[in-house]
């Protein structure tokens, strides 16, 4: 049960000095990913790198025509950054906080603050249809009741009673109540919760660590089957001596851009 002086709540100097101590329930949310590291991400790749070498060669030394591979890269590259810029947008946007005003008894009056103006110790005054903006302990308790299915997956309304821990995010369904904040701000479980959701990681996939493995062989064996494939174009056109002669040397070069575009895993250049 709350005493004569709890129940006044905080008086607007103790308010002020919270919010000054920087104990104000103020979110700093990071943002997910970068738009620039999505973009190296999806451009500045090994595969995209030597593709781009065998365009360049092909603009210069022979027709526009045979660069239309190139077309491939463009699109890998447009199709991932526009997916990881949506995703970007959403992870952005994600909220579990979405009240924009909460109730709290000060100076022995209840009024309706910003949830950003809640401070540590404010005394919460609860009512249905409520929005608990930062996590609390249950001071008193008529049969309030939350719903936690933001936070917790938990369809079925959590009945709270006194000393019960109140997590930011929740919504109450039913009763009434008071609760003092313990936590605001990073601290608070919406915040920490959002800031996960944020997080880039990237899930445990067996098909996709194959991938990579091979991806990674495909590396290593590049560069020498490129020298190969150049020195055998080389001596198909009569060796390094008759390769200046004429134009020879320019078809050689060329037919080694085919060969090596051919050998590029094209899907897998982002």
């Amino acid at each position: 049960m709350l005493d004569a002086r709890t129940r006044e709540g905080l008086t607007s100097a103790e308010v002020a000095e919270r919010h000054a101590g920087g104990r104000g329930n103020t979110q700093h949310q990071p943002s997910s990913r970068s738009i620039g590291d999505i973009l190296r991400e999806n451009i500045f790749t090994l595969f995209n790198g030597i593709l781009t070498v065998c365009f360049i060669a092909v603009i210069v030394l022979g027709d526009l025509r045979d660069g239309f591979f190139y077309g491939v890269v463009v699109v890998n590259a447009l199709i991932g950054i526009v997916q990881e810029v949506r995703a970007k947008v959403v992870l952005d946007r994600a909220a579990l906080l979405a009240a924009p005003e909460s109730r709290v008894r000060r100076d022995g009056r209840v009024a309706e603050i910003p949830i950003e103006g809640v401070v540590i110790d404010d005394l919460l005054v609860l009512r249905p249809g409520d929005q608990i903006p930062a996590d609390a302990r249950v001071l008193e308790s008529t049969g309030l009741a939350l719903d936690e299915s933001l936070l917790t997956g938990e369809s079925d309304p959590v009945f709270k009673d006194a000393d019960a821990i109140l997590l930011s995010g929740s919504h109450v369904v039913t009763g009434t109540g008071y609760a003092v904040v313990t936590a605001v701000g990073a601290d608070s479980y919406a915040s920490k919760l959002t800031s996960e959701i944020r997080k880039h990681s990237l899930v445990h996939s067996e098909l996709r660590d194959a991938t990579n493995r091979i991806l990674v062989y495909l590396s290593w064996i590049l560069g020498p089957l490129i020298l190969i494939t150049l020195i055998g174009r080389v001596l198909t056109y009569g060796g390094w001596s008759e390769l200046f002669v004429d134009a020879r040397w320019r078809r050689a070069l060329l037919d080694a851009v085919a060969a090596v575009v051919g050998m590029i895993p094209e899907g897998s250049c982002c």
